[in-house]
């Protein structure tokens, strides 16, 4: 039978948030929470498309209207969060449905294309780049075996380094999110990148308070570096993390690493997401001496008649001369402009 496929409606939220906690692919960034903090964050639509056969949801495609008529319009899966999958169906035929019903959505929209990020290799004949990879540290109850088994010795030397330098962690929520901007907003002008709204790490504490900590690093009263940590029933991860260059040579980014691994691991988590990295790069080198696994992604893109495949990452020159060109920004015009460029690169 072929699935019917139609736009969630309000009405139809708990519905789709049923098939969300019962499918093993989908995490809370599939939820129609999601859809509310990128809405009221920056503006984007969320056009949720489910597929239904014989009343029962057997399908989910959670897209966003992104960019405007003067930058160009999208339509993209997830927007925001890097690693996750687009696309969660029971079969081939349905997932085929509503990637199909998503391109039929483009051109009504006046969008050039759309973008699904998927973390597998899919048949569906669109143009495809591989520019990331996901990093992925598995993990088991006791964090002492993580400790010896899978992280490097030199990882362990740098952890042991950090504590006898004084540093310690502190996990907290919403009372610590000014301090964690702050660290954010000075890593993203010394990566050369536009940061995201503080309204953004607020309304997701706001919808998210049960699946949302922060942790930071300190020395003595200061904060020197921290991350957003999120997490649901069967995945962890910290989608975004800082540090000050300044405190580098204390070691905070490997105590900061080693805190949440030990903490997911307690938990009970099997696994930790560590978040996308270019592939070759030195970040996505840092993350494989935790002893995590490389999983390339897959961005694909159907595109719409007469429209070209996107550049907007970090192979295009474009963006690389535009990132040397944000580092030289003063820092308070940085933290000012950022959250308005950052929207339109979701």
């Amino acid at each position: 039978m072929t699935p019917q496929i139609d736009l969630m409606s309000a009405a139809d939220a708990p519905r789709w948030d049923a098939y969300v906690a019962g499918s093993s692919r989908a995490t809370l960034f599939h939820t129609t929470g999601w859809k509310r903090v990128v809405e009221e964050t920056y503006g984007h639509p969320g056009l949720y498309l489910w597929a239904r056969s014989g009343g029962r949801v057997c399908g989910i495609l959670p897209v966003f209207l992104c960019g405007s008529r003067v930058t160009g319009r999208a339509l993209i899966a997830l927007p925001f969060c890097a690693t996750q999958p687009s696309v969660c169906a029971d079969d081939e035929k349905t997932e085929r449905a509503l990637i199909d019903a998503a391109l039929g959505l483009a051109e009504t929209h006046d969008a050039g294309y759309v973008e699904l990020r998927e973390q597998d290799e899919k048949p569906w004949g669109w143009s495809v780049k591989r520019t990331y990879a996901n990093l992925r540290l598995p993990l088991v109850p006791d964090p002492e075996t993580v400790w010896r088994t899978r992280a490097e010795s030199r990882v362990r030397t740098k952890v042991r380094e950090a504590i006898r330098n004084g540093l310690c962690v502190r996990w907290g929520g919403p009372d610590d999110l000014n301090d964690f901007y702050a660290l954010y907003t000075h890593t993203m002008h010394r990566l050369g990148s536009p940061p995201h709204a503080k309204a953004l790490f607020l309304n997701i504490l706001n919808v998210f308070p049960e699946h949302t900590e922060i942790a930071l690093v300190l020395h003595g009263e200061r904060p020197v570096a921290g991350a957003f940590v999120m997490h649901d029933r069967g995945w962890i991860g910290f989608p975004w993390a800082a540090s000050l260059a300044e405190a580098h040579p204390l070691r905070p980014n490997n105590l900061l690493y080693w805190s949440i691994i030990e903490r997911a691991c307690r938990e009970g988590f099997l696994g930790l997401d560590l978040g996308r990295s270019p592939i070759g790069s030195g970040t996505m080198h840092f993350k494989r001496q935790w002893g995590a696994t490389v999983h390339p992604l897959a961005y694909y893109y159907g595109l719409v008649d007469g429209h070209h495949l996107p550049g907007r990452d970090a192979s295009d020159p474009m963006m690389v001369r535009a990132s040397r060109v944000w580092r030289w920004l003063p820092a308070r015009a940085a933290a000012w402009l950022g959250p308005r460029l950052a929207r339109l690169i979701p």
